[in-house]
């Protein structure tokens, strides 16, 4: 809590560390005396984050990193003499396509609808046909729908959301699906990080046997799709709200379907 106050309070990527703080607290217990833990105990967690729970190394890198700045800002404030080391996690060679298959996000949806839980059920449509951050969905006015100019291949027309400040610090207008559509005309607004609703998405990820992969694979699945249907990267780029094309590249991920395309083209 501390930690928190002092350097995470307000910042852009505040409830995405709330949601790692959780996950910290309860593996060590909230009541845990911050001098337990030692070198030892912190390379056993780490074990247990990469064999127990799957975390790909990014994921345990994040969560090192929240849990150093922790222990660190309790010796600057004469809580601790010293802190323990860690080991960040080699992530070269590492990156798995953690993206959903459309049989994944149907059993997603389908699981949520079971549990009663529509607020996370919509908040999942809107990040996958949006590629948004958890918090980007936040930021999202559905108040006042904004018809655009062009029309979708069946006629229909086109409505664009608000986004008043994406992570890359730009506004913008998002196109969204029809599915997307409808929800914010019957939501306007999403008021709760998916943080607050971790234990039912937690849930249904253990009963579909899903736990390698998080919320955030919805914006892998967003970027992976649109490259598997031939949408060149520079929109991808602009679409995804990446700075620079790099990002894109490490979030588009091919799948074999796309690979046996490549291969035909060159039969």
């Amino acid at each position: 809590d501390r930690c928190h106050e002092n350097y995470w309070r307000d910042s852009k990527n505040e409830f995405q560390l709330i949601y790692i703080q959780r996950i910290i607290a309860e593996y060590w217990g909230k009541d845990v005396p911050i001098n337990s833990i030692s070198t030892t105990r912190v390379f056993d967690w780490i074990k247990w984050m990469k064999e127990d729970r799957g975390y790909a190394p990014s994921t345990c890198n994040r969560h090192i990193s929240v849990l150093k700045r922790c222990l660190d800002n309790a010796v600057d404030e004469g809580a601790l003499t010293s802190a323990p080391k860690f080991k960040r996690q080699s992530e070269k060679g590492r990156e798995r396509l953690e993206f959903f298959t459309k049989e994944e996000e149907e059993a997603i949806l389908k699981e949520l609808k079971r549990l009663n839980a529509d607020y996370l059920h919509d908040y999942a449509i809107v990040a996958v046909d949006t590629g948004m951050r958890a918090g980007e969905v936040l930021k999202v006015d559905g108040s006042n729908l904004v018809k655009l100019e062009q029309t979708r291949e069946d006629g229909t027309p086109v409505y664009g959301a608000y986004i008043p400040d994406r992570k890359n610090g730009e506004p913008l207008l998002m196109p969204v699906t029809k599915r997307v559509e409808e929800i914010l005309r019957k939501r306007k607004t999403f008021n709760e990080h998916v943080s607050k609703h971790r234990f039912i998405w937690d849930k249904v990820r253990e009963n579909l046997g899903l736990m390698d992969k998080c919320w955030h694979s919805w914006r892998h699945t967003t970027a992976t799709r649109l490259t598997s249907k031939k949408w060149d990267t520079a929109n991808i780029m602009r679409y995804m709200g990446h700075k620079n094309i790099a990002t894109t590249l490490k979030y588009a991920k091919w799948n074999t379907d796309t690979m046996v395309d490549g291969a035909n083209l060159l039969e």
